[in-house]
């Protein structure tokens, strides 16, 4: 199956956190569930869903998952479109300043989480989703995905970004490369 070559969870910091291209996710809507369904047999609990590509064209339409708060962005035009589903023990805030900062051609969406844990650092979590259209320039992503990691450095306990950069990143012929893995390395975001 298409998606499931894509899908991807990580734990980082007691965090688990899924990322999907979905590509269309009301039509996916029961291949999610019973995703999840299957990962809660096994005794694992998605903290933060972050989906692209979920070609919704209004909000009234994005589904429910489970007790999940969900926010999106929907793309003015056909296709694409992101999506973050939280638990809702966290409590959060979006956060439309640093959507300002990727913006069309490219898509993003981010949440700060209040840090309740027992360390000291109470700076809130970051978590985005970032999608970059194919066939757009990349370098206009790469600038503002170094705008972006230059806004957020130092303000959060931890960040986790989802992206599907629709970059060949082993296209010789593509310049960009080093400057994009430099961007993200520099900022602990790879």
């Amino acid at each position: 199956d298409e998606t499931s070559t894509v899908l991807n969870i990580q734990n980082y910091n007691g965090w688990n956190i899924l990322h999907w291209n979905i590509n269309g996710l009301k039509n996916k809507i029961d291949e999610v569930n019973l995703f999840l369904a299957k990962l809660k047999n096994k005794n694992i609990d998605i903290d933060a869903l972050l989906f692209c590509e979920t070609h919704l064209t209004s909000i009234d339409e994005a589904p429910k998952i489970g007790k999940y708060n969900s926010e999106h962005y929907i793309r003015p035009t056909n296709g694409g479109g992101i999506s973050i589903y939280i638990l809702p023990q966290y409590k959060y805030k979006l956060n439309k300043n640093l959507q300002k900062l990727v913006t069309t051609p490219n898509e993003s969406l981010f949440i700060e989480v209040e840090n309740n844990t027992l360390h000291r650092n109470k700076k809130p979590i970051l978590i985005g989703e970032l999608y970059r259209k194919p066939g757009d320039p990349p370098r206009i992503y790469i600038q503002q995905l170094n705008k972006l990691t230059q806004e957020i450095r130092n303000r959060y306990s931890h960040v986790y970004i989802g992206t599907d950069q629709n970059i060949d990143m082993i296209d010789e012929n593509f310049n960009k490369v080093d400057e994009l893995l430099t961007t993200l390395h520099e900022h602990d975001l790879i």
